[in-house]
């Protein structure tokens, strides 16, 4: 039913937008030059692949490299950084230019995917694909995410906490126009949230950025 709206347990494959970063030709350029001398292909982080980049669970933070979607929960994006809370900026004797940093940043919150796939620029239409605000914030216990859709779609939004671990999936299909989605996370600790939104509309498939979301009890 067209409106309607669900919890679900799966989330969509994260797919990517627009001039978004490719990591064949762009991130793993970077760990080729940069990384593999520690990283190449032992325990806990290996950087040689993206399967291996993906599946790497260092032992310090003892949590997923890459968060897909939220660059600020990724301990490889943190370590990469000034002055990482845990342990010492990697690479140690050379660490990477900002132009770098920025790429791997960009890669990560547009969902860490394999490779790019452009889509089509919607930006002229009268209503196009955006996770506009959320009202009110702070919020406690219960949020509405304002949205937009330039089609008829079947959206996705999945809300993670700090860690990057999922807390909530809300799944339905919308009409075109603005929409709004109430979520409440009463539940939960107060803290700072993200809310990504993936839409499916004909053969096209769009995803948003991450927005924050902060719940304060």
């Amino acid at each position: 039913m067209k409106g309607a709206l669900w919890i679900c347990s799966l989330f969509m494959t994260a797919p990517l937008c627009m001039s978004q970063v490719d990591y064949s030709t762009q991130v793993q350029p970077v760990f080729n030059a940069s990384c593999l001398g520690c990283h190449g292909n032992t325990s806990g982080v290996s950087l040689n692949s993206y399967a291996k980049v993906m599946a790497s669970v260092g032992s310090q933070f003892g949590t997923a490299a890459v968060q897909p979607g939220s660059k600020e929960s990724s301990p490889l994006w943190i370590k990469i950084n000034p002055n990482p809370p845990i342990g010492v900026r990697m690479p140690p004797n050379n660490p990477l230019d900002q132009t770098k940093i920025d790429i791997i940043g960009q890669w990560i919150d547009e969902g860490a995917s394999e490779s790019a796939t452009a889509v089509e620029d919607l930006s002229g239409q009268p209503f196009r694909f955006a996770l506009i605000d959320n009202y009110p914030n702070p919020f406690n216990p219960a949020t509405t995410i304002r949205f937009s859709l330039p089609d008829e779609a079947f959206v996705t939004f999945q809300v993670c906490d700090i860690r990057g671990a999922v807390v909530n999936l809300y799944s339905g299909y919308f009409q075109s126009g603005e929409q709004v989605l109430t979520i409440r996370l009463g539940d939960r600790p107060s803290g700072l949230y993200t809310v990504r939104m993936q839409a499916l509309a004909g053969n096209k498939t769009f995803r948003s950025r991450a927005m924050k979301i902060l719940l304060l009890k």
